[in-house]
């Protein structure tokens, strides 16, 4: 999941302020991933953040993963990490494991 949060956050080069809490990030590219495998469905590697109970959850291309997160200034720690082991199409299982670094 970290790997996707730093794959979203360097897209852009012009330094901004973004909160964190209750905000959907959708990853764009990243190495190994096809495009397409990307963009196949709207809710596919998506990372939320909901600041009520601070969990986060996502969704790579057919499992979910969710834990919890701690956001100090400029640091962000992921904690508690768990990750759906669902049977994926052919060609799919390689993906989940590129975002679990």
């Amino acid at each position: 999941a970290a790997a996707v949060l730093v794959a979203l956050t360097a897209c852009d080069g012009a330094r901004k302020t973004v909160a964190l809490e209750g905000t959907q990030w959708k990853l764009e590219q990243m190495e190994g991933i096809p495009a397409e495998a990307i963009t196949r469905e709207a809710d596919f590697f998506t990372l939320t953040f909901n600041a009520a109970d601070t969990m986060v959850n996502g969704r790579t291309n057919c499992n979910r993963f969710f834990g919890r997160y701690a956001l100090n200034g400029n640091e962000l720690e992921f904690d508690n990490m768990g990750m759906t082991r669902m049977a994926c199409p052919t060609g799919w299982t390689a993906t989940p494991s590129r975002v679990r670094r």
